[in-house]
């Protein structure tokens, strides 16, 4: 069923999502805005805004939050990426409308309370430092660097240190008022859910002010390749980032064509095959912007290091396959862990609204369908820029 589009006042867009019988319902709130929107000198900022959304506001305390939605019968998360802040929760339907509550003043909410504002500005502090100091971790934000340069599209999205330990609670204040606006909102609701839910998330909705403060666009570096030693890492660990171009339900099958199971190229090329890697990630990342596709292999032996560029390389070449019957074999095992009877109204909700703010509203059915009419034997993308990160053991 296609989502139905609501217009709401503030300039937002709320869409509905109706799954008829659902004894849950989710709501996904999006916000345009993201790190590479933010000041560069508060990089990091719309990250610890996330963080704050949790903590004690006017209404309600931490504790109230978290409480209120795990003993309501739900769940809740919230994420930020280049070009978003998202918070997005799930609840049993007859909890909805007090659940709804707590959201409202977590998004709404002015007060900041200074303890734990710097309790929860620590806890960043140290995400940033592991990420800097371990490599698993520290080559998913170099891949990005090293397409983009120290940017504001190749920083990484938690900021640096030196960023971050200045921000004052007035920041994060100072965010949520330019920010969290109409103008940039969008909402999806999915479920089971009632007419009086529908009517409770609107009025929720058009709380916000109409007009955001100006976003600018986000400057950009050049491509090149990064080798860095670590005494923390074992093995290496090698990336391949690409900026690539090409529709996102391309983009999305190439990922999973490479990644998703035992029978992905990289699984079979790279562990069965040659036996280069034991663990490795996929990500695809998509703003209004730029596309990028990076692939990340953890626990390479040093000495094959060229050997692993080249065949992830390959590995890309191998989206292009001739080879029909693996090729839809490969899509009825998308068939198989996308089949909606076992989809979350959290994970519908997501799902649309990530769609949505990139300017696809579509259902997960619709989605779904979307990417099973395409010829998955030519999912290679065009590539636009293409840069390598190695990081090896060393002092």
């Amino acid at each position: 069923m296609p989502l139905e589009r609501l217009d709401l006042r503030n300039g937002g867009v709320l869409y509905l999502d109706r799954v008829p019988g659902e004894e849950t319902i989710a709501l996904a709130v999006g916000f345009r805005v993201g790190s590479a929107t933010e000041p560069p000198d508060k990089r990091g900022l719309a990250h610890l805004t996330e963080h704050m959304l949790f903590r004690s506001n006017e209404r309600y305390t931490y504790r109230d939050i978290d409480r209120g939605f795990e003993l309501s019968g739900g769940e809740s998360n919230a994420y930020t990426s280049r070009d978003a802040v998202v918070l997005v929760f799930e609840s049993l339907r007859e909890s909805f409308t007090r659940v709804l509550d707590i959201v409202k003043w977590m998004l709404i909410g002015k007060r900041v309370d200074p303890k734990e504002f710097e309790m929860e500005k620590s806890v960043v502090l140290q995400e940033i430092a592991e990420a800097e100091s371990n490599p698993r971790e520290r080559i998913y934000d170099l891949v990005f660097t090293a397409l983009y340069g120290r940017s504001d599209l190749g920083d990484p999205i938690h900021g640096y240190r030196e960023t971050v330990e200045p921000l004052e609670p007035s920041d994060i204040v100072w965010f949520k008022e330019c920010f969290f606006t109409g103008r940039l909102l969008v909402a999806v609701l999915s479920g089971g859910f009632s007419r009086e839910h529908v009517e409770a998330v609107k009025a929720l909705l058009e709380m916000f002010e109409e007009e955001p403060c100006s976003i600018r666009s986000p400057s950009r570096g050049e491509p090149r390749d990064i080798t860095e030693e670590s005494s923390e890492a074992k093995h290496a660990y090698v990336a391949l980032g690409l900026e690539v171009e090409g529709s996102d339900e391309v983009l999305s099958a190439a990922k999973f064509m490479l990644g998703e199971g035992a029978t992905s190229i990289l699984f079979e090329k790279l562990r069965s095959e040659k036996g280069l890697v034991y663990s490795y990630g996929v990500v695809y990342d998509a703003t209004p912007w730029t596309k990028s596709l990076a692939v990340i292999l953890e626990g390479v032996e040093p000495s094959r290091v060229d050997e692993a560029l080249s065949e992830l390389w390959g590995c890309i070449e191998a989206l292009d396959n001739g080879d029909e019957e693996y090729v839809e074999g490969r899509k009825r095992y998308f068939r198989f862990i996308t089949r909606p009877s076992k989809i979350s109204m959290y994970t519908r909700a997501l799902t649309s609204v990530y769609l949505a703010m990139r300017g696809s509203p579509l259902s997960f059915e619709e989605r779904r369908e979307r990417l099973l009419a395409l010829d998955w034997r030519r999912l290679k993308p065009r590539v636009l820029a293409r840069a390598s990160v190695v990081i090896r053991p060393g002092a």
